[in-house]
């Protein structure tokens, strides 16, 4: 599964911080591999994208900024497979909901 966290630090940026957060990209949690880290001008501080193979996994990530950010977790489904999915539904004819 694909994940993108976004972060809004409550503390500072420092160089200690830096390290730590490198280094959990460096040694990621088991079943954890990030593709990308971004850090960001505007409302959030960092922006992740990684996958992992269920929430747990990616609760793990969320954890590492427990003390210092809030942070929002998202299921990210990859433009092909959303376009796929799209177009079946759109080509399946649905009978409208009754109540």
């Amino acid at each position: 599964m694909l994940f993108v966290t976004t972060v809004r630090m409550r503390t500072e940026i420092d160089e200690e911080f830096h390290k730590e957060l490198e280094e959990l990209t460096l040694k990621p949690p088991k079943g954890v591999d990030f593709h990308e880290l971004f850090y960001t001008l505007g409302r959030y501080d960092i922006i992740m994208c990684y996958e992992a193979p269920s929430e747990k996994e990616a609760l793990t990530v969320a954890l590492f900024f427990a003390d210092r950010a809030a942070t929002e977790t998202s299921v990210a489904i990859p433009l092909e497979e959303a376009s796929q999915l799209l177009s079946k539904h759109t080509r399946e004819k649905r009978e409208p909901y009754e109540a």
